[in-house]
Order: C-alpha cells, then sequence, then structure tokens
C-alpha cells in the first residue's frame, strides 16, 4: 500500500519527461502492482530513483514517498514485534493457566482430605468425651462400691474372716485405683 498524499493519485497521468531527459524517470499511472515501461523492465517507485536535482517537485515527491517507505516498513516491524509479544504473552497466558488449573486441582485435593480429616478430628472427639463419660461412671461406681463395702467391713466382727477379705480387697482397690487415675 502506498500513502496517497505522497504520491500522485490513479487517475493522474503526468505527461511525457521532456526530451532529453532520463525515461527512468517517467512517471505512469500508479496500480496495485508494478507497470513495465517501453523497454520491457519494471518502472522503478520513487523511493528507488536516483536523487532529481533539476526538478525540485519530483525531488520533493521522491523525499516523500522514501518517507512513506520508511514508515511503512517502520509500520511492518512494529506490527510484526507486536504480533511476537502477542504470541509470547498467550504462550505465558497458556503456561499460567495450565499451572494454575494443576495448582486448584492439588488445592481442591488438599481441601478434601482436610475436611476428612476434620470429619475423623470430630468423631474421635465424640468418642472421648463418651469414654471420658464411661470413666467417670465408672469412678463413680467404685468409689460407691469402696464405701459400701467399708459399711459392710465396719458392721463385721474384727475376727470375721469376712472383715479381712473386705480389708483386704479394699486395699486392692484403693492401691489399683491410684495407679489407674493418678
Amino acid at each position: 500500500s502506498t500513502d496517497d498524499s505522497l504520491s500522485p493519485s490513479p487517475s493522474v497521468c503526468v505527461s511525457p519527461p521532456p526530451p532529453g531527459s532520463d525515461s527512468a524517470y517517467y512517471i505512469v499511472q500508479q496500480s496495485a502492482s508494478r507497470k513495465k515501461v517501453k523497454d520491457g523492465t519494471k518502472k522503478k517507485k520513487m523511493f528507488e530513483m536516483e536523487p532529481i536535482c533539476d526538478n525540485t517537485e519530483m525531488e520533493k515527491r521522491r523525499q516523500n514517498a522514501i518517507n512513506a517507505k520508511k514508515n511503512r516498513d517502520m509500520k511492518k516491524f512494529e506490527l510484526s514485534e507486536h504480533r511476537k509479544k502477542i504470541e509470547s504473552l498467550e504462550e505465558t497466558n497458556q503456561r499460567c493457566t495450565q499451572a494454575f488449573k494443576k495448582t486448584y486441582s492439588a488445592y481442591q485435593q488438599q481441601r478434601s482430605e482436610v475436611e476428612r480429616q476434620a470429619v475423623d478430628l470430630a468423631a474421635r472427639e465424640r468418642e472421648i468425651r463418651e469414654k471420658k463419660k464411661e470413666i467417670k461412671k465408672k469412678r463413680e461406681d467404685m468409689v460407691l462400691l469402696k464405701r459400701h463395702l467399708e459399711i459392710i467391713s465396719e458392721s463385721l466382727d474384727d475376727h470375721n474372716s469376712a472383715k479381712n477379705l473386705i480389708g483386704s480387697l479394699l486395699k486392692n482397690f484403693s492401691s489399683a485405683h491410684e495407679a489407674c487415675y493418678s
């Protein structure tokens, strides 16, 4: 594509060069492809021509064509650089998305494991509370049994063999109770 403000419009034909001038500078009506000049070679673009000293307007057009060519090339280069940057960012984005999905999957697994462990912990805490209640009940039963045995032992004669047996049993209760609950 060309910059329309810097080159002649497609509908304008410039008259042939004056006699004796170089025919390479002859400007032909512009089109999408290069036109061939009379000798069969492709016509030179304005920005490809050598400096024109004798025609200031033509030199001005040539300079404009050179600047337009530089601007087009610069835009192409910038567009190419932007495309490379976009491709790089898309690739980085894709890697980040994959890493995020992998991390999120690991997070979900860890979270479900934590939830499972929390349920298991709650169940064990309930079991411990139940066991503590059972132990407390058994302690109360033991204290009550020990007190009943003491009452029975006090009501018996000192020479009664049952009293000696109950006394021995109470000593064993005391030592076992101290060993278990100390």
